[in-house]
C-alpha cells in the first residue's frame, strides 16, 4: 500500500475507528511478524526524517536483490513499501504499531527502566510463544499444559497494562510525534481495546488446535474481563460452528433415510473429533449453541439406532454402544428420556420377537409353513412403521416365503419413541393369532 493509500485510510475516518482498524490489521497470529517496526529495523522513537533515511536504503537494497538482513526483517518488497506507509502516513496507525515494539531505554520520556524492560519483556515473549513449533504446542496441550512462553508473555503483558507509567508513556509519544490527526483519544482507544487484541493470537490457536482446552484455560492469565473472553471465544469458534451446525445437520436429515451405519461412521469420524475441539474451546454447560449441537447429535445417533432396530430386531452390542454415546451427548432432558425410553424399548421388543419366532416354529411343526406363514404376516400387517417389520420379514424369509415389502420407516428426524411399544403390540397379536390358528388342535 502507497503512501497515498494510507491517507486515504483515515480520510473521512472517525479517529477511534482509525485506531480500532489500525489494531484489526494485526490481531491474530501475525501481531508482531506485521508490525512495522519489526520489518523496517526501526526503533519506535524513530522520527520521519529517519524512517525516510532508512525508506529509501531498504527500498533501493531490496530493488538490487541485496542482503537487508542488517537493514530490516523482511525481504519481501510489498510488506517493507506497508511498513513504511504506517511510519510515514497516519499517527494513529503508527502509535499501534509502537505498542507492539521494542522500546529500548527511556529516551526524553521519564519513564521508570522498569517499565521499558518489563513492556520488552511482553513483547518478546509473545512473539516467541505465537511462533513456537506447532508439535512443541501440540505436545504441550495434549499433556494439559502450555509453553513457558505463554506464561511469561501473559504475566509481562497484565503488568505492563496495569501500569499507569505504560498509560503515560503512550500520552507522552502522542505529543512527541505532534500531529493534528493524533490525541489523546487515541490512547484511551488503545487501552479499552488493548486487551482483546492481546489474547486474539491466543484464541486463533485455540479454534484450530486439536486440543484446545489449555489454551482456552490459558485466558484467564490474560489482563481481558470475562464479558469480552467469552464474546472473543465465540467468535474465534464461529467457523467450527458453522462446519459442526451444517454437517450435524445433514446427518440429521439422513438419519430416516440412509444406511445408519454410513450416518454413525460419518458422526464417528467427522462430528465427533469437531465436536470434541469445539468443547474444548466453549463447553456445553456454559454455551446453549453448544449444548443444542451434543443434542442434535445425540438424536441422530438414536435415530441410527432405533432404525437398525427396525431392520433386524436385534438390540446387538452396536445398536447399545450408538444409544449409550447417544445418551453422553444429550442435552435435553426430553431426548435423555427418549433415549432411555428406546433402550427398554428395545430390550422388551427383542425377547418378544424370540417369543414370536418361536411360536413361529412350533406353528410350523403343528400346521406346516402355510399356517406358520399367516401367523407373521398377520402379525406384520398389524405392525406399524415404528414395529420392527425387518425382523418379521426376515422370519418370513427363513421359513421359505419371502418378504412381503420394504422395510418402513417414518418420515420425520424428530426423536423416535415408537419401540417403546413394541413389546406389547407383538406379544399380544402373536398371542391371539396363534390361539386362534391352534383351535382345530384343541
Amino acid at each position: 500500500m502507497s503512501q497515498r493509500d494510507g491517507t486515504a485510510f483515515a480520510r473521512g475516518r472517525d479517529p477511534g475507528e482509525v485506531v480500532r482498524a489500525g489494531m484489526r490489521e494485526l490481531a491474530g497470529p501475525h501481531l508482531y511478524r506485521q508490525n512495522a517496526f519489526r520489518l523496517t529495523g526501526l526503533p519506535a522513537t524513530v522520527d520521519r526524517t529517519g524512517a525516510r533515511r532508512r525508506q529509501q536504503q531498504l527500498v533501493a537494497a531490496l530493488k538490487l536483490g541485496a542482503d537487508v538482513d542488517e537493514l530490516g526483517s523482511s525481504r519481501d518488497p510489498d510488506a517493507v513499501r506497508a511498513a513504511f506507509d504506517v511510519l510515514l502516513g497516519d499517527p494513529r496507525r503508527r502509535l499501534v504499531h509502537e505498542v507492539f515494539a521494542a522500546w529500548g531505554e527511556p529516551d526524553g520520556c521519564e519513564c521508570p527502566a522498569l517499565v521499558h524492560q518489563q513492556h520488552d519483556t511482553a513483547v518478546t515473549a509473545h512473539a516467541e510463544a505465537i511462533d513456537i513449533d506447532p508439535d512443541e504446542l501440540l505436545a504441550a496441550t495434549m499433556a494439559g499444559e502450555l509453553p513457558a512462553a505463554w506464561d511469561l508473555a501473559a504475566g509481562s503483558w497484565s503488568r505492563t497494562v496495569r501500569s499507569a507509567s505504560f498509560w503515560r508513556h503512550l500520552r507522552h509519544r502522542v505529543e512527541r510525534l505532534d500531529d493534528r490527526q493524533l490525541d489523546v483519544s487515541a490512547v484511551d482507544v488503545l487501552k479499552g481495546e488493548l486487551p482483546k487484541l492481546l489474547v486474539k493470537p491466543l484464541l486463533a490457536l485455540a479454534a484450530s488446535a486439536r486440543y484446545p482446552a489449555p489454551l482456552r484455560k490459558g485466558i484467564d492469565d490474560w489482563p481481558v474481563s470475562r464479558a469480552d473472553a467469552d464474546w472473543l471465544l465465540e467468535e474465534a469458534a464461529e467457523p467450527l460452528y458453522e462446519e459442526l451446525e451444517s454437517l450435524v445437520g445433514d446427518l440429521h436429515a439422513r438419519a430416516d433415510s440412509d444406511d445408519p451405519d454410513e450416518v454413525v461412521a460419518m458422526v464417528r469420524e467427522a462430528v465427533n473429533p469437531a465436536l470434541a475441539r469445539l468443547e474444548g474451546l466453549i463447553p456445553r454447560d456454559g454455551s446453549r449453541r453448544t449444548a443444542v449441537l451434543c443434542n442434535r447429535t445425540a438424536v441422530v445417533l438414536n435415530n441410527c439406532a432405533f432404525r437398525r432396530f427396525l431392520d433386524d430386531g436385534k438390540y446387538d452390542n452396536t445398536v447399545q454402544a450408538w444409544l449409550w454415546q447417544a445418551d453422553a451427548l444429550a442435552t435435553d432432558p426430553m431426548t435423555e428420556e427418549t433415549i432411555d425410553t428406546n433402550r427398554q424399548g428395545m430390550r422388551r421388543a427383542e425377547r418378544e420377537l424370540n417369543d414370536v419366532w418361536a411360536l413361529a416354529l412350533k406353528l410350523q411343526r403343528l400346521r406346516g409353513r402355510w399356517a406358520a406363514e399367516q401367523f407373521l404376516r398377520r402379525i406384520l400387517d398389524d405392525m406399524s412403521d415404528d414395529d420392527p417389520r425387518g425382523a418379521v420379514q426376515r422370519m418370513l424369509a427363513d421359513l421359505g416365503g419371502g418378504a412381503t415389502g420394504d422395510t418402513r420407516t417414518g418420515d420425520d428426524t424428530t426423536v423416535r419413541v415408537g419401540c417403546a411399544v413394541i413389546a406389547v403390540a407383538v406379544v399380544v397379536v402373536a398371542m391371539l393369532v396363534f390361539c386362534f390358528l391352534l383351535q382345530g388342535d384343541r
